[in-house]
């Protein structure tokens, strides 16, 4: 819900996923908010196949729909 909260306040977003060195400094300069998924190291493929859930799961949110059943 948090998340959700977050997306519906944001006027547009890119997202970003960092490789196993992080993110180079430039980039993060950029970067006016960040996230993380998890405390976790995730591969790119899990933390991609995570962020879409929650983004989808965020909508459901902002929507009032049931996001599982």
């Amino acid at each position: 819900e948090d998340f959700a909260l977050f997306l519906k306040d944001l006027d547009k977003a890119t997202f970003v996923i960092g490789g196993p060195l992080g993110l180079d400094e430039s980039v993060l300069k950029i970067c006016k908010k960040r996230i993380s998924l998890s405390d976790m190291t995730l591969s790119h493929e899990v933390a991609f196949v995570v962020l879409l859930e929650q983004i989808f799961r965020s909508f459901k949110i902002i929507r009032g729909e049931r996001y599982h059943y």
